[in-house]
């Protein structure tokens, strides 16, 4: 078919791309973005795309090829929060629109921890006492630190989730440990 004009149509799939947030939840359930998150984003086979930093609560990776991918936190600047390094996995496809993968991730705020020291005196009145020491010890018996108590008591902040001990090891005069 000499001096004819033949037509090749050629088509190019959407790129894809991904937006993450990340938001931290205090204790009321109220939500605000965390920044300074740092994840990794990786190919189904292990293959790392990279490492990003979430600026304003968000990072977005563009130009996705086709393919299956996991994202992953791996810090958190913020010690008040618990990392939750669980992966989220997505999928870019031939079809896709263009409309970004958007990605939510949550860190939920530490606990913390009051104790409060009393003496009884023998007329039973409650006094606060400075000076006892006490040990805070994760159930499984890893340290979590020795506090003294002022002014009757003392706050340990920041505990990850979990069951933890609490003991006296040390009273003042004339009062006894407390061994319960």
């Amino acid at each position: 078919d000499y001096g004819e004009t033949k037509s090749l149509d050629f088509y190019n799939d959407l790129l894809g791309n991904i937006t993450v947030t990340k938001y931290g939840v205090d204790a009321d359930g109220s939500k605000h973005l965390l920044d300074s998150c740092t994840f990794i984003v990786e190919r189904a086979n292990g293959e790392r795309i990279g490492q990003y930093v979430t600026s304003n609560g968000t990072f977005t990776i563009p130009y996705l090829d086709v393919g299956h991918y996991k994202v992953y936190e791996i810090e958190t600047k913020s010690q008040e929060y618990q990392l939750d390094s669980t992966p989220q996995f997505f999928e870019i496809t031939y079809d896709s629109d263009g409309t970004p993968v958007n990605l939510t991730f949550y860190n939920y705020k530490k606990s913390g921890l009051l104790i409060k020291k009393y003496g009884i005196s023998a007329d039973g009145v409650k006094t606060p006492l400075t000076g006892p020491k006490f040990r805070i010890e994760r159930a499984n018996g890893e340290l979590v630190g020795n506090f003294e108590s002022i002014d009757g008591y003392f706050t340990v902040p920041n505990l990850s989730p979990g069951e933890y001990v609490c003991y006296e090891t040390e009273s003042i005069s004339p009062f006894l440990v407390d061994s319960t």
